[in-house]
């Protein structure tokens, strides 16, 4: 499904909008030109990195370790050199030995025949230059160190815009030799599993690169002999044509290479892509899912989606929202992630846009806390669920690919989403003092809470007076108390700042078993009551807490379940955001007299 969904994208988008190479030809993102005299000396070499310039090159069809490619750009391959930082200077291993004479034996052995001035030139260079006389050279010195990441391109001194690759000969040349290896490669011809016609069947597949090693990963390999049967070897198993294999592979590349069809989320890569020529499919899912857009589409995109999740809290989502977008365009999510042997995938999911569109819209609307609608992006939700401190590269693979499945198709979110969200809550009660990074939380045990009651909305945006839940109930009862200790202290001390509250001592307590904890501190509120000296404030507080303790038919559940001490949280989160509210409500009216 996967291989076939990207050559789909391949054939119906990159190749529409001119995306992808010419075949056996790929983009090189070039840092520094060589320029050479007649003879093969160099000229000079120009740092070319502020271009940002990328050029088409043959395609390398070889996959052994060492062996040089056609119109190499690979320093340690052109010049047969690797460079040492801590002493700063060139050297020649074994490697860049056998690099170097690949590079020659194969290049000098494709010029053969061919008469052009930056053909000889070329040639020239490749019998002239010994890297063991170049280990000062003075054009080699000024990279440095830069030098092993350096892509190189060769043009004529004498005439600066013509390029070795874009010379005629070896434009002919090279088509003939690409046609030669490609046939001699396979070794068995048959139908092809994501084609099907009769193509040859690739024996290697391309690298990956963007993901895994700097070298890149393979998404299909055979490692094994109990992978192998019918005493084919490698890739011949997979029965994937040279043809398929090449437009999966470029298609993929491509998506890995571009903003707005991947999100990173600690060791997975998500991918998205449409297929569709137009990228605003994409856009607005990176958008609502990784929390960027465009800067110049930013305000647009951000009031579409505030629509949307408006819409998806009423059950209904609007047409005329999307109507410049296709929602039958078929769209695909993807979790790679990489190993030792080749890329895993840990996901993929295919549905209509229209329709991951409005599920994703819910899923926004799940995690809104409070009626301030803020776009959550997926990494925000992986952030608020790991830990302040301690092991930060725990695998959470498993939860994330759960979670995705959750949103892409509408399903209560995973059990596990929801435990690790209360137990953050109840651990950093004392340590967060980030409010961002509590809201978070609230707004994932919101999410998980409302999911499960079907898709009704159990819990609102804001403080609900009329919610019945003892265990909500309990929240807002532990919030005002909480209030209550915090103005004793700075009604008389307005800049003193409590060093310890109740929620540092007892929330986690509270909010797993509340009857033996509100006893304790209904008393202790009474001593922070009787140190107010506002008797309005003391009046309007004692008749809070009786209006919420009367809601519990005068005692306090034992113990919470796991659901329970999520409505606790919310509660509590609700009663005291409207406390923030309130204050800042009075402040204004109070700048307005």
């Amino acid at each position: 499904m996967l291989i076939k969904a990207l050559c789909d994208y391949y054939n119906k988008v990159m190749v529409p909008n001119k995306y992808a190479d010419p075949k056996g030809y790929e983009s090189v993102r070039i840092t520094h030109t060589i320029y050479l005299n007649t003879d093969g000396t160099i000229d000079n070499i120009i740092d070319n990195r502020d271009k940002n310039e990328t050029i088409i090159l043959p395609k390398r069809l070889s996959k052994s370790a060492i062996n040089a490619e056609i119109i190499e750009h690979r320093p340690s391959y052109i010049f047969g050199l690797e460079y040492d930082k801590e002493n700063d200077k060139f050297f020649s291993s074994d490697k860049s030995k056998k690099s170097n004479e690949s590079f020659k034996e194969k290049n000098f052995k494709f010029v053969e025949g061919m008469d052009s001035d930056i053909v000889n030139a070329y040639r020239n260079f490749i019998l002239t230059w010994d890297a063991g006389n170049e280990t000062r050279n003075e054009y080699l010195m000024e990279i440095s160190r830069d030098y092993n990441k350096s892509k190189f391109e060769f043009r004529l001194a004498e005439n600066s815009k013509k390029s070795l690759q874009d010379d005629e000969q070896v434009k002919i040349r090279w088509d003939c030799e690409k046609e030669k290896g490609l046939s001699s490669e396979g070794k068995y011809n048959t139908q092809c599993a994501v084609l099907g016609e009769d193509k040859t069947i690739a024996r290697i597949h391309n690298k990956i690169k963007g993901i895994g090693r700097s070298t890149g990963a393979v998404l299909v390999s055979f490692e094994n002999d109990a992978d192998c049967s019918h005493g084919r070897e490698q890739s011949y198993n997979s029965n994937i044509s040279n043809d398929a294999m090449e437009k999966y592979t470029e298609a993929l590349k491509y998506i890995l290479d571009t903003k707005n069809n991947k999100i990173i989320l600690g060791d997975i890569i998500v991918t998205f892509w449409a297929i569709d020529k137009e990228s605003k499919c994409e856009e607005c899912v990176a958008e609502i899912i990784g929390g960027r857009s465009n800067k110049e589409d930013a305000e647009d995109t951000q009031k579409m989606l505030k629509g949307l999740i408006l819409d998806a809290k009423k059950g209904n989502l609007s047409k005329d929202r999307i109507s410049v977008i296709d929602s039958d365009v078929d769209f695909y999510i993807v979790g790679l992630q990489p190993n030792s042997a080749r890329i895993a995938v840990k996901f993929i999911y295919h549905r209509k846009y229209g329709d991951i569109l409005e599920n994703i819209a819910k899923y926004q609307s799940d995690m809104q806390a409070s009626e301030d609608i803020k776009i959550i992006p997926f990494w925000k939700i992986k952030k608020a669920i790991s830990p302040l401190i301690g092991n930060k590269t725990s695998d959470q693979s498993e939860i994330i690919t759960k979670l995705f499945k959750s949103i892409i198709y509408g399903y209560k979110y995973p059990e596990m989403l929801l435990s690790i969200a209360v137990n953050r809550v109840k651990i950093e009660a004392r340590d967060s003092k980030d409010k961002n990074r509590t809201e978070l939380q609230a707004a994932i045990i919101k999410g998980c809470l409302n999911r499960k009651s079907l898709n009704k909305e159990e819990l609102k945006m804001s403080l609900d007076e009329n919610n019945q839940n003892s265990a909500y109930i309990c929240g807002r009862l532990f919030a005002v108390l909480e209030k209550i200790q915090i103005d004793s202290v700075r009604e008389n001390s307005p800049k003193k700042k409590l060093n310890r509250t109740i929620k540092d001592s007892y929330f986690s307590a509270a909010c797993s078993t509340p009857a033996s904890i509100f006893p304790q501190i209904l008393k202790l509120s009474q001593y922070h009551l009787e140190k107010l000296e506002n008797e309005g404030f003391k009046i309007g507080y004692k008749k809070l807490i009786g209006t919420i303790i009367n809601k519990l038919d005068g005692s306090f559940p034992k113990h919470f379940s796991l659901d329970d001490q999520g409505r606790f949280i919310i509660g509590y989160y609700h009663q005291t955001q409207d406390f923030y509210k309130s204050k800042k409500e009075q402040n204004d009216n109070e700048e307005e007299i």
